[in-house]
């Protein structure tokens, strides 16, 4: 078994890899890691990948986010997934140290992976290297009636049965100028968000580039304006909510119980298990919103480690 870092490994190999792991998500994709790279000049991606007599027994996709000659190590931007992945758990704990390995490197200045269903005790890594996040997570293996009758909220129901009555369309947008429209929203929405917002519309077109490989861009339309929109990805046995925007001087809370509504109802169709709503940062209101649709409360550890000079210059 030989671990090594990759840069050019083919879609077609990490493709059919992936369809047969479980845990392989959207994030662990050709398509995400290569609308980061297009859209983020600094951002430059590679796989860790172990092999067996030439076959891929085991992959890590991560990225290295380049600062004046030095670096991040992310598993991985902007998502709540970075797990290693193998059907062996001996290979999963080798992508791992190999990970550490590259963190500890001269010119790294810090490294973080999200471990999302990774038992950090059972890793035997060091408390202070591991930090818990939280994110609500769907249960939709039941499928779509039970999730519309017994998951969702009763109020919640009336608002999406309302969305429907009054003529409220739930659609995956299908033209880089309706794309326009929703950046413009999320634009306006994120003024007063933290972190990495905004990001930068070439993202958004990338993302919206790759509808065949997982993505849908939804839109709420009225009367054909957009009220709102909502970024979704879909892979395996999961479905991911991942960014949305809507129009202030609309419902705001309605238009957005609505597209969950159908983006879980998409997830439904397609067989998948589980739909994550992502992290709410502690918002307590953002909180009350995903239990209402089904959201259960979800821990996950995150594996972060910082060189001693560079925490001094963050703090």
């Amino acid at each position: 078994m030989v671990i090594r870092e990759e840069k050019n490994i083919s879609r077609e190999e990490s493709g059919a890899f992936l369809s047969k792991i479980d845990g392989a998500t959207f994030f662990h994709t050709h398509a995400w890691l290569d609308s980061i790279s297009s859209a983020f000049r600094n951002i430059e991606p590679s796989w860790l990948v172990a092999r067996d007599a030439g076959h891929v027994r085991g992959l890590m996709p991560i990225c290295r986010i380049r600062r004046n000659g030095l670096f991040i190590l992310s598993a991985l931007p902007f998502g709540t997934y970075g797990v290693p992945l193998s059907d062996d758990n001996e290979i999963v704990m080798s992508l791992l140290s190999k990970f550490r390995q590259v963190g500890r490197s001269f010119r790294c200045l810090e490294s973080v992976a999200s471990l999302y269903g990774m038992d950090a005790l059972s890793l035997n890594l060091p408390s202070k290297e591991i930090r818990d996040e939280e994110c609500l997570v769907i249960d939709i293996r039941g499928g779509f009636e039970r999730y519309r009758s017994k998951q969702i909220s009763r109020k919640k129901r009336q608002i999406c049965n309302g969305c429907e009555k009054h003529g409220i369309e739930a659609r995956p947008l299908s033209s880089s100028e309706e794309v326009s429209l929703f950046y413009d929203l999320y634009i306006e929405a994120s003024r007063n968000w933290s972190g990495v917002h905004p990001y930068p519309r070439a993202f958004f077109d990338n993302l919206f580039e790759r509808r065949s490989e997982g993505v849908l861009i939804w839109g709420a339309f009225q009367d054909g304006r957009i009220l709102g929109g909502h970024i979704d990805f879909y892979f395996g046995n999961h479905a991911q909510a991942w960014q949305a925007g809507m129009d202030a001087d609309s419902d705001v809370s309605g238009i957005a119980s609505w597209l969950v509504y159908n983006a879980v109802k998409e997830a439904c169709r397609r067989g998948i298990d589980e739909f994550n709503l992502g992290s709410s940062g502690g918002d307590k209101g953002m909180i009350f919103f995903k239990e209402s649709m089904g959201g259960l409360e979800k821990t996950y550890s995150v594996m972060e480690t910082r060189k001693n000079w560079w925490k001094l210059l963050r703090k």
